[in-house]
């Protein structure tokens, strides 16, 4: 959200309620934009959140997410009760660790490799994780 001087605020949600990450996003500060309007949008197609607003003179703000992301082979994949995948990052520095976010399969991952075997429960999204020292990748399953 913006406030009347110009300073975006970021919020992330957190069981329920939303709390408060950053004062200051994209470099924004007060007199930044005056009575800025923005739209949260992955405008870019990326894959991350960027922001374009209209400002009181009438001016347009774009701020681009710059942030990297890891390229995970595949990016998402349907997998049935039991089947394993096995995961690979395209672009990394180090090799990546995996680990899983959400497990509602009761799947498992090797935090090495990347091989991910789904669990005994169908029907369910699960979410995984890459990890390196510069940057980070979530993958659905």
């Amino acid at each position: 959200m913006s406030d009347d001087l110009g300073r975006i605020w970021e919020f992330q949600p957190a069981t329920g309620v939303y709390t408060l990450r950053s004062k200051v996003f994209g470099g924004t500060y007060a007199g930044f934009a005056h009575r800025l309007t923005i739209s949260a949008c992955d405008f870019d197609g990326d894959g991350d959140v960027d922001l374009f607003g209209r400002v009181r003179e009438g001016g347009l703000v774009y701020l681009k997410n710059p942030a990297m992301h890891l390229i995970v082979s595949p990016p998402s994949v349907t997998v049935t009760v039991s089947q394993p995948v096995t995961f690979d990052v395209l672009n990394t520095v180090f090799p990546p660790t995996w680990r899983l976010l959400r497990n509602q399969s009761g799947g498992a991952i090797d935090p090495v490799t990347g091989a991910y075997q789904s669990g005994a429960t169908g029907g369910v999204v699960d979410f995984l994780e890459a990890v390196d020292a510069l940057v980070c990748a979530v993958v659905r399953m």
